[in-house]
């Protein structure tokens, strides 16, 4: 099997974009998460026909706005996950799944550790970042999660008519909190199934900060 395109590409170039060697700042502007379907939070897609591992960081969004993980095939068919901080202080880890245009939105609290109280007025038990990852085995994908970087938890395990193929997975970012926002996106890396991770690359047209080394990471 063979990678058909390791880079992420940009599904619309975005204004204001920050971009150095090892992380994606991206602002969102407000009314681009509507409803359910991901196609106006698409943000960055790369594709791949071979078992690999996908991963990254970013903080967990804030109440009304959506940041992860995506698997698109097209508007009927297409995964996403993403861990929101809600209005009483939780954190909830929403993922849907989407096959022939049914949609199947499951959320669920994530359990974390701690006691103190932050600055911004969260519990301590709610963590500020989590780590993603997506497993591609054959047609079977799987969504991970951890808010440690250590402990992995199943978001879900799908698989979409495209999974026997190619498969597009990359960033997704929405924004429906009533005012502009801005996330980031940190160690994102792609494996190929028994090779050493490796930072996949940028299209050229996006934009760069002036201390980018290298495309990404």
């Amino acid at each position: 099997m063979k990678a058909i395109m390791k880079e992420l590409r940009w599904m619309e170039l975005p204004k204001g974009c920050k971009r150095t060697s090892t992380s994606i700042e991206l602002p969102v502007p407000d009314g681009t998460l509507l409803d359910e379907t991901p196609q106006k939070t698409l943000r960055m897609l790369a594709v791949s026909d071979e078992d690999f591992t996908f991963s990254f960081s970013t903080r967990i969004a804030q109440e009304g706005a959506r940041c992860g993980l995506v698997v698109y095939q097209d508007s009927n068919d297409w995964f996403w996950a993403s861990a929101n901080r809600t209005a009483e202080g939780e954190t909830l880890l929403s993922s849907c799944t989407a096959i022939h245009g049914h949609a199947d939105l499951v959320e669920f609290p994530i359990a974390t550790t701690g006691r103190e109280t932050e600055n911004d007025g969260t519990s301590g038990d709610s963590p500020k970042d989590i780590a993603w990852k997506l497993l591609r085995t054959g047609e079977t994908l799987t969504a991970q999660y951890s808010t440690d970087g250590t402990d992995w938890r199943l978001a879900r395990s799908f698989s979409l008519p495209s999974s026997k193929g190619s498969v597009s997975f990359g960033l997704l970012a929405g924004n429906g909190s009533g005012r502009k926002i801005t996330m980031e996106f940190r160690s994102i890396a792609y494996r190929p199934e028994g090779k050493p991770c490796s930072a996949p690359s940028v299209a050229d047209d996006a934009p760069k900060t002036s201390n980018a080394t290298t495309a990404l990471l």
